[in-house]
């Protein structure tokens, strides 16, 4: 695990975890947290999120298989293609970060369902292999299995 990924995770747990050494502060904990991300990518990055920086949109048609009608209700498994819009990306806020470097997870893929009256319905994923390789080898949660 890369340890700017390390410094995230201590940062946002712990930011999260006690908010009242916080209290006193001139800033809001929405600002503090901005702010400590900024400085984690080395600075502003004009044009670009915070994190998520890098990535690439395509729009397609999803066709859910047949059988998925049955234990489901989504209006987007009820059968036909749904037009969809996809966004892959690296976790990073640095829009320069090469794909293949650890700095860059966790990866996302945000998928947006364009339903039938305007309406639309959407999933999110992000994977990090640091955390699965981890959990594999006993360092993260031990004694318990999320990965059931």
């Amino acid at each position: 695990m890369s340890a700017r990924w390390l410094v995230r995770i201590s940062l946002a747990c712990g930011v999260a975890c006690y908010p009242l050494v916080l209290q006193g502060q001139d800033k809001s904990l929405a600002e503090q947290l901005a702010d400590q991300i900024v400085q984690l990518n080395g600075g502003i990055h004009p044009g670009y999120r915070y994190f998520h920086a890098k990535g690439v949109v395509v729009l397609g048609t999803f066709t859910a298989s047949a059988g998925v009608r049955s234990i489901s209700r989504a209006a987007h498994l009820q059968g036909g293609a749904v037009p969809v819009t996809v966004s892959f990306s690296n976790g990073a806020g640095v829009p320069t970060v090469p794909d293949a470097d650890p700095g860059a997870a966790p990866r996302g893929m945000a998928t947006r369902f364009r339903l039938s009256g305007g309406t639309s319905t959407a999933t999110v994923a992000n994977c990090c292999d640091e955390v699965l390789a981890t959990r594999r080898a006993g360092g993260y949660f031990p004694g318990r299995n999320l990965w059931r």
